[in-house]
């Protein structure tokens, strides 16, 4: 089931996120945006390409419904945060840099 296999990805990025944010003393809403974003984006990568995985169109669709709506209620809450700036400061990061490089605040 699809959904189920996503949920199981979902959790998975949670835990990497709040092992990324536990390791911050700088905690702030938008960090834990920014780390949803990036383990959400690199999960579904890999998960792309592995072929024992198979995430096609609708699995991925389905984790980046997921991903989004955890940013969105985060910006809803916390009214300064904006999950569009925050995504496009790292996708310009990622296309000049590319996902080798530390990506920086």
């Amino acid at each position: 089931d699809v959904n189920t296999k996503m949920k199981s990805l979902y959790n998975k990025i949670l835990c990497e996120v709040q092992t990324a944010v536990n390791a911050t003393e700088n905690y702030s809403p938008e960090l834990l945006v920014r780390e949803l974003l990036i383990h959400g984006s690199l999960s579904a990568a890999v998960s792309a390409l592995d072929e024992c995985d198979n995430l096609f169109t609708p699995g991925f669709r389905s984790l980046a419904l997921i991903v989004h709506d955890a940013c969105q209620s985060l910006a809803d809450k916390y009214s300064h945060v904006s999950v569009g700036k925050i995504a496009r400061h790292l996708m310009r990061q990622w296309l000049a840099h590319g996902d080798e490089s530390k990506i920086s605040d």
